[in-house]
């Protein structure tokens, strides 16, 4: 193993700390909700709720994915995060193989591979679980890429396998297969059938998918709300061109953090002007195979969902911003090319990357604990709630189980969007002895509620700390 490779491993476990930092951010938004109680139906037996769909998307192997961990919430949310983390990870891994075949120095792959794994840009994705489709999806598509770099009937096996486990994941992949198709084109354009055959038979496969469990209950106007309500189609598929340039201007903004947003335009420039005088040792063929994978998908979301500033939505940028990893990386694979007759001068290079790494991870995970903070300061994100409820319920459930009176769980607004019912029902789609739901519970019910939460409070030192709006 040489020293690039075996410096991979350090550049992930050192990527770990960073997304790690939002584990105990317990993010639960309407579609959470939404997607758990699709979750609890399944674990009743209806299993053919795994492909209801989620608005325009269908997802069913994510939800046979998280239908443990919704089963033991809030439990297993922790464990659910490691999950994703290893995702963001094994990605960063596959990067790096592929920029490994592309570029001619391993370093520029290995720096390549920790600018996507070290990012925040775009971590939505792994903090709010109702989106991690895009980190889990975008797994195995790098995956299913890197299978379709080698020839042979298994690897074009493997790689079927994985680009159709990526469109169950997330529908949205679909708009990816053909990027990637345009890339395979671009730098393996000897295997172009085997390419072609393999992401157009899961694209088929996933559209027909699509077709029939979405279409014929699409619903366009959950995302199409705003814009001018006579614009037509030349300007709107003008408006989200600008908003694709604006997305990839933003995440570079959000990676490098070195300049104001309005400045960011210079430092593109500076980068085109870059890749102009390195153009003999820069392999332009994969900066634009990494922009053919990520633009159109990015491009397909801003059209849809044309909102104001819908290019600042972080978990658009998930996928995309390996665009700009790729891009730095090719940039220091020029470099250290055109300082071949000059090894001090490369040397030079190369020992001032740690100093850049450690500056770079430094401020990332600073963005991280600022984000964690955030959501510390609200009321139901974090686990002190959801485990001081899930505790509360487990009390009342062991004090009333052994009566023949349960114990009505209220109407009850406990946090902003957030009713009683709804957090029992997440804590426990199975339901707990000794506890009911009611609409509208009499008097004596609410007085017996709030004599058992005062109780709760004295001998739970977690929900103590819950706060309670009236009581």
């Amino acid at each position: 193993m040489n020293a690039p490779a075996a410096s991979l491993v350090l550049v992930l476990l050192l990527a770990a700390p960073i997304h790690w930092v939002k584990s105990v951010v317990i993010e639960t938004d309407p579609d959470d909700v939404m997607d758990m109680t699709v979750s609890r139906e399944i674990d009743s037996g209806a299993w053919r709720r795994l492909w209801t769909r989620h608005d325009v998307h269908f997802f069913p192997f994510y939800r046979l994915l998280r239908l443990p961990f919704d089963r033991h919430f809030p439990a297993w949310y922790t464990r659910f995060h490691a999950v994703l983390v290893w995702a963001h990870l094994t990605s960063a891994a596959l990067l790096f193989l592929l920029a490994r075949r592309y570029f001619e120095d391993p370093w520029a792959a290995l720096v390549t591979a920790l600018l996507f794994a070290w990012s925040t840009v775009g971590d939505q994705a792994l903090v709010w679980k109702a989106v991690a489709t895009f980190a889990l999806s975008w797994t195995f598509l790098l995956g299913g890429a890197w299978c379709l770099t080698h020839r042979g009937i298994a690897w074009a096996s493997a790689a079927g396998t994985l680009l159709l486990c990526a469109v169950g994941m997330f529908s949205g992949a679909l708009f990816v297969l053909p990027g990637i198709c345009v890339a395979l084109l671009l730098l393996e354009p000897r295997d172009r059938r085997q390419a072609v055959y393999t992401c157009g038979a899961a694209w088929i496969a996933g559209a027909l998918a699509w077709l029939i469990f979405v279409l014929p209950q699409l619903d366009l106007n959950h995302y199409w709300r705003y814009g001018h309500a006579t614009a037509g189609p030349l300007a709107r598929l003008w408006w989200a061109v600008v908003d694709v340039l604006l997305a990839y201007n933003y995440q570079l903004f959000l990676g490098v953090r070195l300049l104001s947003e309005r400045h960011i335009p210079l430092l593109v420039a500076a980068i085109v002007t870059a890749l102009i005088l390195l153009r003999r040792q820069v392999n332009l063929r994969w900066i634009l195979a990494a922009f053919a994978m990520t633009a159109l998908p990015l491009f397909i979301m801003v059209l849809v969902r044309k909102e104001p500033e819908v290019w600042k939505v972080s978990r658009y940028l998930y996928q995309s911003y390996t665009f700009w990893a790729v891009v730095f990386g090719a940039l220091l694979d020029g470099m250290l090319a055109r300082l071949g007759p000059w090894p001090r001068r490369r040397f030079l290079v190369l020992a001032a990357l740690p100093v850049l790494a450690a500056l770079y991870w430094t401020g990332h995970r600073m963005v991280a604990r600022y984000e964690r903070a955030y959501f510390e300061r609200q009321p139901a994100t974090t686990q002190v709630f959801w485990f001081g409820w899930d505790s509360f319920f487990r009390f009342a459930s062991a004090h009333h189980a052994p009566s023949s009176a349960p114990l009505a769980l209220p109407d009850l607004m406990v946090a902003p969007r957030l009713d009683l019912r709804t957090v029992f029902l997440l804590c426990h789609p199975r339901g707990l002895p000794g506890l009911t739901l009611h609409a509208a519970g009499t008097a004596q019910e609410r007085l017996e509620f709030w004599r058992e939460v005062r109780l709760a409070q004295e001998r739970l030192p977690m929900f103590a700390q819950v706060h309670l709006e009236s009581q």
